[in-house]
């Protein structure tokens, strides 16, 4: 999916289904992170809408954490 970034103010909002599609998850999962509002969003005639802005957020998020190493992300403890 290409997304034209140069005008970020313009662009319109992401539905749950295509954040889902473009952060390669399930719908039902942006779905849950509306409800629990993780991410900033508002519900408009049975779906959920994320702003332009909040969904590159996010995606970036999502990404910086899919580049972690396992050692980066795995707690260790000493004995």
């Amino acid at each position: 999916m290409v997304l034209d970034v140069t005008k970020p103010d313009e662009q319109e909002d992401w539905s749950a289904e295509t954040l889902s599609q473009a952060a390669k998850v399930s719908s039902s999962y942006v779905r849950r992170l509306c409800r629990k509002r993780v991410l900033r969003c508002r519900k408009f005639a049975g779906s959920w809408l994320i702003p332009y802005q909040e969904g590159w957020r996010w995606l970036s998020e999502c990404a910086e954490k899919s580049k972690a190493t396992p050692e980066e992300t795995t707690l260790t403890t000493e004995a």
